[in-house]
């Protein structure tokens, strides 16, 4: 995507939001909202690091936001 958007200028991407729900993407946007001081201070869903820190729980938290992406539900 990068390489396009700079070498075609005119280009628009569009329909990107099946993106949003590759595992691979999570897991890369999981890592680095984990990896920030932020982590540790609960957001909107009282969600923090140490939550992440239990077994299975990023595996759950990341397939209910999966499942909401595909759905429509979740509000970005």
């Amino acid at each position: 995507f990068a390489r396009k958007a700079t070498t075609e200028k005119e280009h628009r991407f569009t329909n990107l939001y099946y993106l949003l729900k590759r595992d691979d993407w999570l897991n890369t946007a999981t890592d680095e909202v984990l990896s920030n001081v932020g982590a540790r201070t609960g957001g909107v869903d009282g969600i923090t690091l140490k939550h992440f820190k239990k077994e299975g729980f990023r595996e759950e938290f990341l397939k209910s936001l999966k499942s909401e992406l595909a759905s429509g539900e979740c509000i970005l």
